[in-house]
């Protein structure tokens, strides 16, 4: 679903306002995402403790 959800989630909200894709109003897709609990950013990576 890294893909799949949020081409469907951004297709589907272009269709119900008639505009391309690309037009879509970025916020307002960041927040569909993120309501439907997509992962925008990675989390930090914890670093390893250096070996002695």
């Amino acid at each position: 679903m890294v893909l799949g959800q949020p081409s469907a989630i951004a297709g589907s909200m272009a269709i119900d306002r008639v505009i391309a894709v690309r037009d879509l109003d970025q916020g307002q897709l960041k927040n569909a995402l993120l309501a439907e609990g997509q992962v925008l950013k990675r989390p930090p990576r914890k670093r390893a403790k250096p070996r002695k």
